[in-house]
């Protein structure tokens, strides 16, 4: 089963560097890597065709957020009020709304025939960056934050949410000084940085990135990645936490000294860390 394992990763690594050269090769040759496929009119939109279109709107309270746009980065800044500003691309103009107090922004179109790319951050490069800025007052709580985006990354700083549920297909997830009660991320490309938090359960499932968590504490946390490194800072003792880690291609260090791949330990224990690694490194440390 690990040696089938390993054969596939080493072909997927090679088809990697393989498309890595490719892509050098095409942009070189002036490619771009900021389109729009426009699958309805039967158009590829680039970076010199795409506008970006701004706007802002003031909204009614809200504790809830259901976020679904395709390129973005997103953030959530404290305010004077509720309100909610944006540059999108005008394919990509959202939809503002508040209902029984949930705050909606959702695309326009509704994704059907229609994709963005925004590979490796080209729109910052090209200084069109869409973003989405939700402006709250200070010291807002939030029920439950849905978030989904295609392109792009968020950024949450020092809010209190019982449940955030993040869905992004590429891009990084940022979260500092946060106190949730559930998170759940599911990450296609990207990374996800943890910092100065407290969470009670973690999921987690990443196709390709790495998993950083400093100084933070976490009850329970399930960690699942295809290929990526997983470092884990976390405030507490080893010996609170069940411990369920299984590495198949790859290494697993724990408070600096090196462990099997296949490890169990505190079984006993409520509080539970468990990281399934197909390739990659995890690191935890208490």
């Amino acid at each position: 089963m690990k040696k089938g394992l390993t054969i596939t990763i080493i072909i997927c690594m090679f088809l990697f560097l393989s498309g890595g050269i490719l892509l050098i090769i095409g942009l070189a040759n002036g490619g771009k890597l900021l389109f729009n496929i426009d699958y309805r009119n039967k158009k590829v939109e680039t970076a010199k065709d795409l506008k970006i279109v701004t706007g802002e709107e003031t909204v009614d309270s809200f504790s809830s957020i259901d976020l679904d746009v395709h390129a973005a980065e997103v953030r959530i800044v404290e305010g004077g009020g509720y309100n909610v500003k944006y540059a999108m691309y005008e394919g990509d103009i959202p939809r503002i709304s508040v209902e029984d107090n949930k705050l909606t922004i959702k695309t326009i179109n509704d994704g059907e025939g229609y994709v963005s790319f925004d590979l490796l951050g080209f729109a910052k490069q090209e200084e069109k960056t869409p973003y989405i800025e939700i402006t709250v007052p200070a010291g807002t709580e939030f029920d439950d934050v849905r978030m989904k985006t295609n392109a792009g990354d968020i950024n949450l700083d020092g809010y209190v949410i019982d449940a955030l549920d993040i869905e992004a297909n590429a891009g990084s997830i940022d979260l500092k000084n946060m106190t949730i009660d559930s998170f759940d991320a599911d990450v296609n490309c990207g990374g996800i940085d943890i910092s100065s938090s407290e969470i009670g359960t973690l999921t987690t499932k990443q196709n390709m990135g790495s998993l950083a968590v400093d100084d933070t504490r976490i009850y329970s946390a399930d960690v699942d990645t295809d290929a990526g490194s997983v470092m884990m800072k976390l405030i507490g003792e080893e010996a609170d936490y069940h411990i369920d880690v299984d590495v198949n291609a790859g290494s697993f260090q724990l408070n600096g000294e090196t462990k099997d791949s296949s490890y169990n330990a505190n079984s006993d224990k409520e509080m539970s860390i468990e990281v399934d690694a197909s390739a990659g490194s995890v690191m935890i440390d208490f």
